[in-house]
């Protein structure tokens, strides 16, 4: 879409900053341990298709197939919807506020959904109807309760004292919950209770994993019975997924589960070999190494290793597959590894010419197996040169199999990089780091947060701003383990990755490419403002200066980014943002890539939507004069 520029004059407003020295840096991002990752499947999924109520027990009515849901920031309880399918909402009335269920039920499930939740909105996902994982509006919430967004919710017993009532309720550890009326994923793996021939329960439900927005906030969590508002308070082996819809509108898309029977995958007959020896790189031969041990193993475990820096484990054991079909295996881990099956090797770590020693690797291989005993040979080899903890982790699903970890609770440690994890304690703190956006390496990039668990990366070497996280903030291992071979920072909170190019740029006209980068772009350095760096550069003639400032809350960002200069051979222009689709609302906000983040307050200039490439962009063309200054919030 070809689009006019219109350009208004605004003066420079930057507070006086003290210039401060640049200093060289070098980063890449791996993946962090704690961070949900896109994991291949022995079980395909089901979609539930959302055209119609089908998939649905019948209700009052509240519940409606919409084809779009946007939720107003400002006000409680405020929603639109638009006409269509693909979108699931709650629209509740005085006399249609019916809770919704599913027409199937479920034993253990794996469950992806969207949901979206407006201002002050309360609402819940009941697995079997009876066990609640919360759904609430929770942006901005300092310490999270079980009643958070994300948290399993408490049982009740009527019957105990006042203030005692409520009990065994899980609270995140940390709150990732993004603001009223964006978009927000949910992961949820859950095991049905189990019972004997005569109906006792054997074994208690459990949510085996409960993650918001790619962040695990709880992992195991055993569950003694139903929690509070469930529509039954016994307990069975199946029952329909239940979501409220008494307390608040809400709205669920792309819902997506996957059923498991009870079956479980088995690893008999194990062994273990323990050899020590000098190698390097490569996985070794191990017959020229030293078996110092050999014997019979409990479980696979790569703490059991008493040296921290040279060794090799081998454990060798019978795998029983339940039924015939294609299982994945999944190793995570920071040495080398191999896993042979039935005598063939099915999974090796990638070529030691390209990865770099000391990363935080994980491999997945599909294998067919039949039904009944396989051979299984795992070898990990820690060498000279891997400049990380001992990490491992095993893993194994398999056709209507629920995923099961083969290695013992330790060895693949939460917290084994927890020494080199920086926070910013009582005020803001820069870190100089190389950042991996888009598969590609930023090596002039720095990382910013904010002790209110909000959080930024910046390319010094584009003027381009990267992402922005919620949560925890770096992970540097990678920098200062030992060598610091990779020289990165790993964000650990919930991270939206941004477009990333170059903010500011001269075009020739409405209608030219955005540029991956000004060939005469100059950095300057950055100083601080209130201890918060100030970007500055020239490109095109302009000179810029870029700040990200929190609100007094630290739940957004103000960016203000100050331009002045002669433009040499186009005009000035601002990218703000990129997404498969930007929406404007009501009140001049933007809805950035389907409601992922929102564009707030943007001014100093004629902003304007465009699409290049499947993509649209949102731009401000801005008459520079005396001065002029384009300022948004960042809301997510």
């Amino acid at each position: 879409m070809r689009y006019r520029a219109f350009f208004m004059s605004i003066p420079t407003v930057f507070a006086s900053v003290r210039r401060l020295a640049v200093m060289g840096l070098f980063v890449l991002s791996l993946a962090s341990p704690g961070q949900v990752t896109g994991q291949e499947a022995a079980t395909p999924a089901t979609v539930l298709r959302l055209d119609d109520m089908r998939g649905f027990k019948p209700t009052a009515g509240n519940w409606q197939i919409v084809g779009g849901f946007m939720a107003d920031r400002a006000e409680e309880h405020a929603f639109a919807t638009r006409p269509g399918t693909g979108v699931l909402a709650n629209i509740q009335t005085d006399t249609a506020r019916d809770n919704l269920f599913t027409a199937w039920e479920h034993a253990d499930i794996e469950l992806d959904l969207d949901v979206n939740l407006p201002r002050g909105s309360n609402s819940g996902i009941y697995l079997q109807g009876r066990y609640e994982v919360q759904l609430f509006d929770s942006w901005g919430v300092a310490e999270p309760s079980a009643a958070d967004l994300g948290g399993i919710y408490q049982r009740w017993d009527e019957s105990r004292p006042e203030g005692q009532k409520g009990y065994e309720g899980h609270p995140p550890p940390i709150n990732v919950a993004r603001a009223p009326g964006l978009w927000q994923h949910l992961h949820i793996v859950f095991r049905a209770p189990r019972f004997d021939a005569a109906g006792k329960k054997i074994r208690n439900a459990a949510f085996v994993q409960v993650a918001l927005n790619g962040i695990v906030l709880h992992e195991n969590v055993e569950l003694t019975g139903p929690t509070r508002s469930s529509a039954w308070d016994d307990e069975a082996p199946l029952g329909p997924l239940m979501i409220q819809g008494d307390h608040g509108p809400v709205a669920l898309r792309h819902i997506s589960y996957r059923l498991y029977r009870a079956d479980q995958i088995q690893l008999t007959d194990l062994r273990r070999a323990y050899y020590t020896g000098r190698f390097d790189y490569q996985m070794p031969d191990l017959a020229e190494l030293d078996r110092v041990e050999e014997g019979p193993a409990t479980s696979i475990d790569a703490g059991s290793a008493s040296d921290i820096k040279q060794f090799a484990l081998q454990y060798a054991g019978s795998l029983q597959a339940p039924v015939a079909g294609d299982y994945v295996f999944e190793v995570a881990h920071t040495a080398r590894v191999r896993l042979e099956i039935d005598g063939k090797t099915v999974l090796t770590d990638r070529d030691p010419n390209v990865a770099a020693p000391g990363e935080f690797d994980r491999r997945a291989a599909r294998v067919r197996l039949t039904k009944g005993a396989h051979r299984l040979v795992l070898t990990y080899a820690k060498g000279n040169w891997h400049a990380a903890p001992t990490a491992l982790g095993f893993y194994v699903s398999g056709p209507g199999l629920l995923r099961t970890e083969l290695t013992a609770p330790g060895s693949l440690p939460a917290d084994a990089f927890a020494a080199f994890e920086i926070a910013p304690q009582g005020g803001p703190l820069i870190q100089r780091n190389f950042v991996v956006h888009g598969g590609e390496k930023r090596t002039h990039a720095m990382s910013v947060g904010e002790p209110t668990g909000i959080h930024y990366a910046y390319d010094m070497g584009s003027g381009a701003l990267l992402s922005i996280w919620k949560g925890r903030f770096v992970n540097t291992s990678p920098m200062w383990y030992e060598r610091g071979e990779m020289q990165s920072a790993i964000p650990l909170g919930s991270l939206i990755e941004l477009a990333g190019w170059p903010t500011v740029a001269v075009l020739s006209d409405d209608s030219a490419p955005w540029p991956e980068g000004e060939a005469d772009y100059h950095f300057s350095g950055y100083s601080l403002a209130g201890e918060r760096p100030v970007f500055s550069y020239e490109t095109g003639g302009v000179k810029v200066l870029d700040q990200l400032t929190p609100d007094e809350g630290g739940t957004m960002y103000t960016r203000r980014i100050a331009l002045s200069g002669k433009p040499a051979g186009g005009k000035v222009w601002v990218f703000v943002a990129e997404g498969d689709a930007i929406e404007m609302l009501p009140g001049g906000a933007y809805a950035v890539d389907n409601q992922r983040y929102y564009i707030e307050h943007l001014q100093g200039g004629q902003a304007y939507v465009r699409n290049v490439g499947g993509k649209s962009e949102l731009l401000v063309g801005v008459e520079l004069g005396n001065g002029g200054l384009v300022s948004y919030d960042l809301v997510w």
